[in-house]
């Protein structure tokens, strides 16, 4: 189903992968003015799906990180950093050796 049969005012929700006239409609702008932006490097470039990779789609959530960064707001890391238990029980020693030195002084 490409976005041309679609009825945006229908939608439950903006799906996940947005063909250009959404993707252009989800941002606010015409279909024009959206590839002008993609080409200036504003949002991401299309990955291509279907069996010919003829269809080029949109991630709802790349969008949504651009337009925040663009907005200067905080983008959430990737990832946190994992912490094992035994580096967890270093830092609490080290931490507690520290504060014992500083009250024995």
């Amino acid at each position: 189903m490409t976005g041309k049969r679609l009825v945006r005012e229908k939608l439950p929700h903006w799906p996940r992968y947005m063909t250009r006239d959404l993707a252009a409609a989800y941002v606010g702008v015409s279909e024009t003015v959206f590839a002008a932006e993609v080409a200036a490097g504003w949002w991401h470039l299309p990955r291509r799906r279907g069996a010919k990779s003829t269809l080029l789609t949109w991630d709802r959530v790349l969008l949504d990180q651009a337009a925040d960064r663009e907005a200067g707001l905080e983008v959430p890391p990737a990832a946190a950093p994992v912490v094992t238990d035994d580096e967890v029980r270093s830092r609490f020693r080290a931490k507690t050796a520290t504060r014992r030195t500083e009250t024995d002084r």
